[in-house]
């Protein structure tokens, strides 16, 4: 039974969110709850070793084979972390989820819409986040802020484009759950959009 507060950091690359993360962690710390912040892929053992395959692969990966990566990612941290988490009451701060995965694989890939809902069910075993932010930031400033440093990272400019767009996307498409932060110079003025909607939605 899930009792925690399960909240989603989405966006392109250099977004921003895991800074954001760290300010979410202490604000919900500093009111006593319990946190446990994740990142995907990654998190668990399995889920780790899959990470250094998608971001540091010598050769290029087909969008099938990225998406089935992300998946069993995903489902590993889903059983061994999250779902336990949300147990014991905890909140769980989670840098990406399945919306990265629709995005980057799907509207901004070619892996089939149908076949990516079957398979992300059973990834998340129907486990949707309570809260979603999506960060927004223009490509070219996203792109100098990451470094361009792992193999996703160096897709093209358009790919890049394609994902900013599928982000909006999500956001239109799943008004209650998600709030877009739209880009702003200063990491101040994001965390001030970020305490605003926690106090509205975690009072």
């Amino acid at each position: 039974m899930k009792t925690g507060k399960f909240i989603t950091f989405e966006g392109p690359e250099g977004s921003g969110k895991s800074t954001q993360i760290r300010f979410a962690e202490k604000w919900f710390k500093a009111r006593g709850q319990k946190v446990l912040v994740l990142r995907e892929p990654g998190g668990t053992e399995t889920s780790e070793a899959i990470r250094n395959i998608l971001l540091h692969a010598s050769d290029d990966l087909s969008s099938e084979v990225e998406t089935f990566l992300f998946l069993a990612s995903r489902r590993d941290l889903v059983e061994k972390k999250i779902l336990p988490a949300l147990a014991s009451g905890k909140v769980v701060l989670c840098d990406r989820f399945q919306d990265s995965t629709w995005v980057y694989q799907t509207f901004a890939g070619n892996f089939p819409q149908p076949l990516f809902e079957k398979m992300g069910e059973v990834a998340t075993g129907g486990l949707k986040p309570d809260l979603t932010f999506v960060f927004d930031v223009p490509v070219t400033v996203g792109l100098n802020r990451a470094g361009k440093s792992d193999r996703i990272e160096k897709k093209s400019a358009a790919f890049h484009e394609k994902v900013r767009r599928g982000y909006l996307e999500v956001v239109r498409c799943n008004k209650k759950r998600c709030v877009l932060i739209p880009f702003k110079e200063g990491i101040e003025l994001v965390q001030g959009e970020v305490r605003k909607v926690l106090e509205r939605v975690c009072k």
